[in-house]
């Protein structure tokens, strides 16, 4: 089991949790908002979750702005784009002489 940036198991209880693989996985302790995701190759389970805090502006050392000491402030809105020009359309495909699954119903 590999876990990035998520609690695993024991840690986890009394709190919201996502269960995988008999495994239970949360965000850290502290985290505002969460967003988890996991998936396995063979017998490898890997969970990752994200903490909406790392992405909040007022968290960032001040050190990365141009400015000393300067808060970020948010990009100007750019104008509208013009609409897209439809996309060309293309020959069927040929048909597939075998069709492999790994782990999908077809």
């Amino acid at each position: 089991v590999h876990s990035h940036g998520c609690d695993v198991d024991a840690a986890c209880q009394g709190r919201s949790s996502s269960m995988s693989n008999g495994h239970a996985f949360c965000c850290k302790r502290g985290c505002k908002k969460c967003e988890m995701s996991s998936s396995q190759t063979d017998d490898v389970l890997t969970a990752t979750c994200v903490c909406e805090r790392w992405f909040e502006l007022d968290a960032l050392p001040a050190a990365l702005s141009n400015d000393e000491g300067a808060r970020w402030k948010p990009m100007p809105t750019m104008p509208p784009m013009a609409p897209m020009k439809p996309m060309p359309t293309f020959p069927p495909m040929p048909a597939a002489g075998q069709v492999h699954s790994h782990g999908c119903d077809v």
